[in-house]
């Protein structure tokens, strides 16, 4: 689509750890809303250059980066975890991976501090991709490993997303390549010591291609994944499902606008108030948003219709839904003259689809929102990138319920060029992730983190 960076690594993520205790790196009590309070910058061995996937939240006090990285040859491409203790400092690194290209796709966190990830590994089932976790303890210790292989010899089966609950148990989702179906849904339930508590692939119909993306879960254990299926002529359309924490497959959802559209999901949120999916249709290069309740019934659909004809071109990429059942998308629009770039747009619809509010930056460089956190009483979040001195840097912005702005926007300068992809809360601060690097040619690019008070 012509606005994300990306060269020859593959994934950063954050999880942000919250404290538990006073002890847990609170910011000082001068600090005001949007103050940063501490940067780092992480590069692997050797150094490479990344792009960002996902994010998560849980409940200790610490942070932890991930990536994919390219470690140079005879090694491959493999996973890397980093973690830092509430304050900054560093306190290990683990790779994971074998000579192959293995990608890293989502983490998350428990609530003691243990890290688990997913993506693609490779090697095995005649040279493909397994679907892949792995969990590490707050130690930094490989506790275990997993991998599912779908019945197509040499087939990529990715685990795309995943999320854990209250007592650790790990829920992931993603595809699985079968020789009788083409590529599935597939999602799996492990319990703490990584056993295989229950596993369902969902498949439309035929050798279809049918795959995952992303996956969140309620406060009831109810599990909510969204994906894409392949329409009865061409073209692919959304899917959501939920399942019951059991396994139980509870209610199917497809939505789609008409044949050769591609309605394709980027992320999704869940609270009591209901379920949101957000996303892009494509050729068109539509942003699109599905509220849905938790019952699968009702709820409504919108995709970007701008107040003059002359949008080219809109995408969202994170999403988040308050108490109230307001929807927050973020993302970017193109108005008028593609070759402007395009714009960091956040949009605010009230619980029946109306739209309540909307941000977006001046035209005239390369803009975008990707990251966007949602608190239960309403107050948002966003980071992506702006301009700065010509080039792209960090920019992060908030709101509170009433949409009023919770401080001026924040522009970091840290490389001759920064992204930021991704932005988690804290109980009293924000952190925001990404990536800079120092030439035009991408080489030995920094993972890049920032802690702000809110």
């Amino acid at each position: 689509m012509g606005v994300a960076v990306m060269w020859r690594v593959s994934l950063l993520m954050l999880v942000v750890l919250l404290a538990l205790a006073a002890a847990a790196a609170a910011p000082q009590a001068y600090a005001a809303a949007g103050d940063l309070l501490w940067s780092q910058t992480f590069n692997t061995d050797p150094p490479g250059t990344f792009t960002y996937d996902k994010t998560a939240v849980s409940a200790i006090g610490d942070v932890f980066l991930a990536c994919s990285s390219d470690r140079g040859a005879g090694r491959g491409q493999d996973w890397v975890v980093v973690r830092y203790g509430a304050g900054g400092d560093f306190k290990w690194v683990r790779y994971y991976g074998g000579a192959g290209k293995d990608v890293l796709r989502s983490l998350a966190a428990d609530r003691y501090g243990n890290v688990v990830l997913c993506g693609a590994r490779a090697g095995g089932a005649a040279s493909g991709t397994g679907f892949a976790t792995v969990k590490f303890s707050r130690a930094g210790k490989l506790l275990w490993a997993r991998r599912i292989d779908g019945t197509k010899v040499g087939g990529a089966d990715t685990a795309m997303d995943i999320v854990v609950d209250g007592s650790g148990r790990v829920y992931v989702t993603g595809e699985v390549v079968q020789t009788a179906t083409g590529r599935d849904f597939l999602t799996v339930k492990y319990g703490t010591g990584g056993k295989l508590l229950w596993q369902r692939r969902h498949s439309s119909s035929g050798a279809s291609g049918d795959g995952a993306r992303v996956l969140a879960r309620d406060a009831a254990g109810n599990v909510y994944v969204a994906g894409d299926v392949a329409k009865s002529g061409s073209g692919q359309d959304l899917r959501v499902i939920r399942y019951k924490a059991s396994g139980f497959r509870d209610w199917v959802f497809t939505w789609g606008n008409t044949e050769d559209r591609n309605e394709l999901a980027a992320d999704i949120a869940v609270r009591d108030s209901g379920v949101v999916v957000c996303g892009t249709v494509w050729p068109e290069e539509q942003g699109f948003i599905v509220q849905l309740p938790r019952s699968g019934l009702g709820g409504w659909r919108k995709t970007f219709n701008p107040l003059d004809d002359g949008v080219t071109g809109s995408s969202w990429l994170a999403t988040g839904i308050d108490a109230a059942g307001r929807v927050t998308v973020a993302g970017y629009t193109e108005i008028g003259d593609k070759s402007l770039g395009p714009d960091f747009a956040v949009q605010r619809f009230g619980a029946g689809g109306a739209l309540l509010n909307s941000y977006g930056s001046p035209g005239g460089a390369t803009e975008m929102a990707q990251g966007v956190a949602v608190t239960a009483a309403g107050a948002v979040y966003a980071t992506g990138h702006g301009p700065y001195d010509g080039v792209r840097h960090p920019l992060t912005l908030g709101w509170d319920a009433d949409w009023n702005p919770l401080f001026d926007g924040k522009t970091h300068v840290g490389h001759y060029i920064d992204v930021s992809e991704m932005l988690v809360l804290g109980s009293d601060c924000f952190y925001v992730g990404g990536w800079g690097f120092d030439s035009m040619t991408g080489e030995g690019a920094d993972l890049v983190l920032l802690k702000y008070a809110r």
